[in-house]
């Protein structure tokens, strides 16, 4: 049994990424922000808009803050704000609200860098294949191997389903037991 890690970063290396012909790139951490606003589907614009002014009401307009740092600090903000019900600064709807279009503004830069471009300009939902994926899962993956993932994304999981029949069960892959329903 071998135990295989993927750094958190590893889909930036993905076959399907070319940083010169791709705007808008599998984010890091550090680099969330800037890719979010590569994002190019308009649908996303007003939700982009509201996530920077987010973060700039939070860490000022030169803002150096990361997807974590941001994450952790409405995190902790929420629960301070809770536990002491002070609302001089903060509300927590408000707090809440910003978490909420964080993780929507996170998703909507997955749909972008990960997904194939459907032929009217924006994703298509249909994830992209990874080469260098598929020949990991269906030539180096042996069954019994694990795999401790650091991404955001879930691009190992979907080659997982394609490529490793045999070697993985959604339902049982990920070490804990779900139930009936998954």
């Amino acid at each position: 049994m071998a135990v295989f890690v993927l750094g958190a970063g590893a889909t930036r290396g993905a076959s399907f990424v070319d940083p010169c012909k791709t705007s808008c790139l599998p984010p890091l951490d550090a680099d969330f922000f800037t890719q979010l606003q590569r994002v190019s589907n308009q649908k996303h614009k007003g939700l982009i808009d509201a996530v920077i002014a987010d973060t700039v009401d939070l860490f000022g307009v030169n803002f150096r803050a990361t997807l974590e740092t941001t994450f952790t600090t409405l995190e902790h903000t929420i629960k301070m704000v809770s536990a002491t019900k002070e609302t001089r600064d903060f509300n927590k709807d408000e707090l809440q609200k910003k978490r909420n279009r964080l993780l929507q503004a996170l998703a909507a830069v997955m749909e972008e860098a990960l997904t194939e471009q459907s032929e009217a300009g924006g994703a298509s939902l249909s994830p992209q294949a990874c080469k260098h994926h598929a020949r990991f899962v269906s030539e180096i993956l042996k069954r019994g191997d694990e795999i401790i993932c650091f991404n955001y994304d879930c691009l190992i999981d979907y080659t997982l389903r394609d490529q490793g029949a045999g070697k993985w069960n959604p339902r049982y892959g990920y070490g804990f037991k779900l139930g009936a329903r998954g």
